[in-house]
């Protein structure tokens, strides 16, 4: 009798892409303390851009004010991509003249 050899399951293929996904490198977005940007104001920002609660946004912005920075996100490249850009594409407050862009950068896990 013959032994029929099947081709291997389609979820293979996907299970193969996730498993490389794991293993891809993860990158963290660091957002640093400056003397411009109101605490008020980086908190703010961070709660829209980032969906988290103020107490979070809060803990945070204290952390990059007492150390200089505060890791913020951690992902795939492309997130972490996606991420440290609406940080920096973020709106000025119109209210305060010294304010600045945030000062957010992108580094290897």
């Amino acid at each position: 009798m013959d032994t029929l050899t099947l081709p291997p399951p389609q979820h293979g293929l996907s299970h193969q892409k996730k498993r490389k996904r794991e293993k891809s490198p993860l990158f963290q977005v660091v957002l640093h303390n400056d003397d411009e940007n109101t605490f008020g104001h980086v908190m703010l920002v961070l709660e829209q851009v980032l969906g988290i609660t103020l107490q979070q946004a809060f803990q945070y912005t204290l952390q990059a004010h007492e150390t200089g920075q505060a890791i913020i996100f951690l992902g795939p490249l492309e997130e972490a991509e996606r991420m440290k850009d609406r940080i920096l594409g973020s709106a000025i407050d119109p209210d305060n003249e010294s304010q600045t862009r945030l000062i957010a950068t992108l580094q290897r896990a």
